[in-house]
């Protein structure tokens, strides 16, 4: 499973989703507009959760 992410930044890029990868975990309990931990360049950052998919060619992360 795959979440498309929100990332909590100031950038004029702000509406771009990033897709990260969940783990099996937390595919129970993750649901949309959660508040998510995910790594994001060197740095951890807060993000929403705004979709959930069985796709991403994107994804090369998963969230914390």
């Amino acid at each position: 499973m795959y979440a498309k992410v929100i990332i909590d930044i100031k950038h004029k890029d702000v509406n771009h989703h990033y897709d990260y990868m969940v783990s099996e975990e937390h595919q129970k309990e993750l649901t949309i507009g959660m508040r998510v931990l995910v790594p994001f360049g060197a740095q951890k950052r807060m993000g929403f959760v705004t979709e959930l998919t069985n796709k991403s060619e994107t994804a090369t992360k998963e969230i914390i």
